[in-house]
């Protein structure tokens, strides 16, 4: 069978007047798919060039090198977020895909420096939350639970601490790349771009549509202990775009946010600087986060009028 350009064109659009449960769907097994189709391939090919004696051996060499886990990291940023975001929105919209995903419209160069000051300012705040989530206690008949949420919190920070452990600049780079960049770009594609405009006309809502894709996004990181700051840094992207109606701002207060984190850990790993950045504004220094909330929310503010403003400008000329 030849596949033509006319095949491609009949399924442009083919589920955009489909309801919300349908879209959704559509967009979980897309992105579904091409994480199963590109593990695969990477699985079939690391064990032709490894040739692992069993199952175990090539199970052990996946998870302990962290070279291999990079590599599955950024393969997984491009199989489970861009790729399937693109593939989503071509087939949920019949304008172009660019506009689907908010690709096109830019913003005041202002209001980027604002997005960018207001996540670096948001820090502190979120290692405050995180602290507050971390110290959470279950009733007894939810025990279970607790400690099964407990052992994957410690889990991910392991590796969190293995995948960020470099000495030299070129490490640090990679990790900005993995952690800051392909993070960044390929979560605000799949999750703003797609699922919120999903949730936001299922529910003829924005603010539903905003919070539900936080709620989501911070579910799908599996760390209960971090779900309250991820909640809200989540529903900040989803305000972002709503307000700016770009994607790249989101992208970008996201990126400066993993960025940030990725750069003051190697400081603080590397003996650079002594105080442990995941501490900045927690107990010992809650008047810095009550300092940089006041900060986060004047800019925020600024950042919401500024961008109705220039939407309003421009929808008059």
């Amino acid at each position: 069978m030849i596949w033509h350009g006319d095949n491609m064109n009949g399924l442009k659009g083919i589920f955009s007047h489909d309801n919300g449960f349908t879209q959704l769907t559509i967009a979980l097994f897309v992105a579904f798919s091409s994480l199963i189709a590109l593990f695969g391939l990477e699985c079939v090919a690391l064990w032709i060039i490894y040739k692992p004696a069993s199952l175990e051996s090539f199970n052990a060499l996946i998870t302990g090198d962290i070279a291999l886990l990079k590599l599955s990291q950024a393969l997984q940023a491009f199989a489970l977020f861009i790729f399937p975001a693109f593939i989503t929105a071509f087939l949920l919209t019949k304008t172009t895909v660019s506009d689907y995903l908010s690709l096109k419209n830019k913003a005041n160069i202002t209001v980027y420096m604002l997005v960018a000051l207001a996540a670096i300012f948001a820090l502190p705040s979120v290692n405050a939350l995180a602290e507050l989530n971390n110290a959470i206690t279950f009733p007894p008949f939810l025990h279970g639970f607790e400690v099964w949420a407990r052992s994957l919190e410690d889990a991910a920070q392991e590796l969190t601490e293995k995948f960020l452990s470099v000495s030299g600049i070129p490490g640090l780079l990679l990790n900005i790349f993995v952690v800051a960049v392909l993070a960044a770009v390929g979560e605000e594609l799949i999750f703003r771009g797609v699922l919120q405009r999903i949730f936001t006309n299922w529910t003829k809502s924005e603010t539903l549509g905003i919070w539900l894709t936080a709620f989501v996004f911070s579910v799908v990181h599996f760390q209960f202990f971090g779900f309250l700051p991820r909640l809200l840094l989540g529903a900040f992207f989803g305000y972002l775009l709503v307000w700016t109606r770009t994607i790249w701002l989101p992208t970008l207060a996201h990126f400066i946010h993993n960025g940030v984190s990725v750069v003051a850990f190697y400081l603080h790993h590397n003996g650079y600087i002594q105080a442990n950045p995941d501490e900045v504004g927690t107990s010992g220094m809650l008047w810095l986060s009550a300092v940089t909330t006041v900060l986060f929310l004047g800019i925020v503010y600024w950042i919401q009028h500024a961008s109705l403003a220039a939407l309003s400008d421009r929808s008059q000329h």
